[in-house]
């Protein structure tokens, strides 16, 4: 019998505060598998330190340890230290730890799962240039949304926050796909194409996801653990009346990198979008919104 992984998260400015009560916090859970019973598979057991890009992590004299004493006991073949997270990834800057089919990486940059899903799509693209001439326009259409849609459409709002640099390999792998679709030259103009197969490009599905996402907010229908992370104009405008009232309130962004996270990004493409906001059946908002996405496609510049 095997139990399901378990993932533990601690924050903390000072990296010697943080692995002392990360330590303990092991302890603690060394202590609750053996009163269960349970036995903890030492070798698949790693950590990652999550830090800013150029930020120094020194581990000289620092271990993270998996202490499975008893209490009142001290046996030193039971205290094992553990492996900083690299499985899969020879170089140490390129750390990273799957989590629910997403990549994250030491930086939270997405670099590596960037890199992965890139990977990933240009297989999906060969297997369908190979069908391409043996297959009718729906059929290929049919393997894009099996072997393309489906993995652009899982978590784009977390994916959101990625460089433009990376943004655009993902881009460019979709057009590629489009054209394909539509034996198109494979400098083809890709709006009207887009259109034509009515299929959303890659950054109107993020605003959609987000616009999604946002619907379950503003109508209380999100998980609990959201609530309260936004708050409404309303609530801060005192005695005088505002325009925006119903708008929600963004944070102050002191960085161009901030503006990218769900945090700031969210709420403002919820304030930015038109009255189908107001459409409280989320079936019929995102019909709506789908519709009113390709519809700005002829009105965007040809990419």
């Amino acid at each position: 019998m095997f139990a399901d992984d378990t993932a533990c998260a601690d924050s903390d400015a000072d990296l010697d505060s943080l692995i002392i009560r990360a330590n303990s916090e092991l302890k603690k859970i060394a202590r609750w598998f053996r009163t269960n019973k349970m036995a903890v598979n030492i070798g698949k057991t790693k950590y990652i330190i999550f830090h800013n890009k150029g930020k120094r992590i020194d581990m000289n004299n620092k271990q993270v340890v998996y202490d499975d004493n008893e209490p009142l006991a001290v046996d030193p073949h039971l205290v094992v230290p553990l492996e900083r997270y690299h499985k899969d990834h020879p170089l140490p800057e390129c750390r990273a730890y799957k989590l629910l089919g997403i990549h994250l990486d030491e930086n939270l940059n997405f670099n590596f799962h960037t890199t992965f899903l890139c990977n990933k799509l240009s297989r999906s693209l060969f297997c369908m240039r190979r069908a391409k001439n043996f297959l009718s326009q729906a059929a290929l259409k049919t393997l894009y949304f099996a072997f393309i849609q489906s993995h652009l459409s899982y978590c784009p709002v977390v994916l959101s926050g990625i460089s433009q640099q990376n943004f655009n390999q993902i881009k460019l792998i979709q057009k590629k796909a489009i054209r394909i679709i539509t034996n198109s030259h494979y400098t083809a103009h890709t709006t009207p194409l887009f259109a034509q197969l009515q299929i959303l490009p890659y950054e109107l599905m993020v605003k959609q996801a987000k616009l999604l996402f946002m619907h379950s907010i503003e109508y209380e229908y999100a998980p609990s653990s959201f609530q309260g992370i936004w708050t409404k104009n309303l609530v801060n405008q005192g005695d005088r009346p505002l325009r925006n009232a119903d708008n929600y309130s963004l944070p102050n962004p002191r960085t161009e990198q901030f503006k990218k996270s769900p945090l700031y990004s969210l709420p403002l493409e919820w304030n930015n979008f038109d009255d189908n906001r107001y459409i409280r059946n989320r079936n019929t908002f995102k019909t709506a919104i789908k519709y009113t996405l390709l519809n700005s496609l002829m009105d965007d510049p040809i990419v």
